[in-house]
């Protein structure tokens, strides 16, 4: 299967991130959405495109159980 191909498919990795590394991540995403969504609109294109495309499900899932994951229900995947 050429490597083009294999875009389409779902993969799963186990990594293991400290609360604290979690939290470092979870501020500085939110940071650069703010930021980026105050700009011109490719600005805030580039910032939708990156939400949509696995960014904002990921910080769903990074912010679950602490209050801020509605701010990124919209972005869950699903199949």
């Amino acid at each position: 299967m050429k490597k083009n191909q294999n875009n389409n498919k779902k993969s799963t990795r186990g990594i293991y991130l400290t609360d604290k590394e979690i939290e470092a991540l979870r501020f500085a995403c939110i940071e650069w959405w703010d930021m980026m969504e105050g700009g011109d609109s490719e600005s805030i294109e580039v910032v939708e495109n990156c939400m949509e495309n696995g960014l904002g499900s990921a910080l769903y899932k990074l912010s679950e159980g602490t209050g801020g994951e509605h701010l990124f229900e919209c972005y869950i995947e699903t199949e």
